[in-house]
């Protein structure tokens, strides 16, 4: 590499950030999608997209969670070292840079499950009582996959998921579901209370929460005993 393109490298690295949708004045999140395209080229980028997730400007913060999120969509492993930035956004005020740091946790759950124990009751929180249905989703999603990391995440989780659908019924259940089916991989013994379970979404109105319930049920009666 020539002098002149070493600069200009170094040049676009150290200005990473300002390339992200707030501070490059893009109102949509096609800057963002850039970025993250960018990062995964070369992700030694993201140790300067991290530092924005404590930046003083929330759009800020929610720009470089989304980018978080774009690149753990393509390669959740670029991620797992950047968790513990990302985890303290579940208490940020700012709704967008809430749901965008769940999303990229739910993304990349399964590969750091001792982190997600440990806030295992902020996440619960979240499910119960955030307003959003976006973060709800996602941190449903989160535990769902944690779950399915091995035995004694899947004890943990458990209880968590037939409380989203206790408490939201049909508004998140797809993805409680999906994560129960990660749990009977680890715990057979509860084949049985989870097929009663997931029988009462058969007849769910909406399409997705039946065919997670059919899934669910068609692989507990592969072996059920």
């Amino acid at each position: 590499m020539n002098s002149l393109n070493f600069i200009t490298l170094n040049y676009m690295n150290s200005l990473i950030i300002e390339k992200t949708s707030t501070l490059s004045g893009d109102k949509t999140s096609g800057s963002n999608h850039a970025v993250a395209l960018m990062c995964l080229e070369d992700p030694g980028l993201l140790s300067e997209i991290s530092n924005g997730l404590c930046d003083k400007n929330k759009k800020v913060i929610a720009d470089c969670a989304e980018v978080m999120t774009m690149v753990a969509e393509k390669n959740p492993a670029l991620v797992v070292n950047f968790a513990d930035q990302l985890i303290p956004l579940l208490k940020n005020k700012f709704t967008r840079a809430r749901w965008e740091a769940v999303h990229a946790l739910a993304l990349i759950a399964g590969l750091i499950p001792d982190h997600i124990m440990s806030v295992l009751p902020e996440i619960a929180d979240l499910i119960e009582k955030d307003e959003s249905v976006i973060v709800r989703d996602y941190s449903t999603t989160m535990i769902a996959n944690f779950g399915g990391a091995g035995k004694m995440y899947a004890e943990a989780a458990y209880p968590c998921l037939i409380n989203v659908l206790k408490q939201w019924g049909d508004r998140h259940a797809n993805r409680a579901l999906d994560g129960l089916l990660n749990v009977i991989r680890y715990l057979p013994g509860l084949k049985k209370d989870i097929l009663a379970i997931a029988s009462e979404f058969t007849e769910s109105k909406k399409g997705v929460n039946r065919k997670s319930a059919m899934k669910l049920i068609k692989e507990i009666s592969k072996n059920i005993s």
